[in-house]
């Protein structure tokens, strides 16, 4: 479950989506249609390394989620940098496509692997063992603390992916990061309003 101090959050139009916390499992409610942003939090005193997935993808490749993947997100540090928007799957040092929440019988982009875990996000946050002021995204991480939780079973109705929208401009640059231990594993799981009711979730 979400831990204090690190936290992930679902963001639409800028604003966090509530999170609604039922039978020990993290629920948001997606939105047909809208583009959203992962906003991944952490303490100010140290560096980390957040390895995403988002239904079983690599928001940094778009594909499946495997053994090898060896990259993530640097986050923390100062304070202006202990936060970090993550707003899609990463195509190049430059460029991501953009997250949208759509229902489940929409075909495939081609520039992403099938979805293994639908209606699913997640993150492993890894501390930093030793300091390198740069600014970026880390490599050599390895990936298999990366399915951190299994999608909820017990209904038919959450329905709902993630697919690739809009080319958007997001810069990064390659860094060294020596990585250390796990101290967060956050997972969110998303669906329609609908589905969550009928899970028994109480939304607002």
């Amino acid at each position: 479950m979400q831990q204090e101090k690190y936290s992930l959050k679902v963001l639409v139009d800028g604003i966090a989506l509530p999170i609604y916390n039922h039978q020990g499992r993290l629920y948001v409610e997606a939105i047909p249609g809208k583009s959203y942003e992962i906003l991944l939090s952490t303490p100010i005193y140290n560096r980390y390394c957040a390895v995403v997935s988002v239904d079983g993808l690599s928001v940094m490749t778009g594909r499946r989620a495997a053994l090898l993947e060896d990259s993530g997100y640097l986050v923390g540090g100062s304070l202006p940098d202990s936060t970090i928007k993550i707003s899609g799957f990463r195509l190049n040092d430059w460029q991501v496509a953009a997250f949208v929440f759509a229902s489940d019988d929409l075909p495939d982009a081609e520039l992403m692997d099938t979805p293994s875990d639908l209606g699913v996000i997640a993150a492993v946050l890894y501390v930093e063992r030793e300091s390198i002021r740069e600014t970026g995204w880390s490599e050599e991480l390895p990936f298999f603390a990366m399915r951190i939780c299994d999608p909820v079973r017990d209904t038919s109705e959450l329905n709902f992916r993630t697919i690739s929208g809009d080319i958007l401009e997001s810069r990064a640059e390659p860094i060294t990061f020596q990585r250390g231990e796990v101290v967060a594993r956050i997972c969110l799981q998303y669906a329609s309003r609908e589905a969550l009711l009928r899970a028994g979730i109480n939304l607002l």
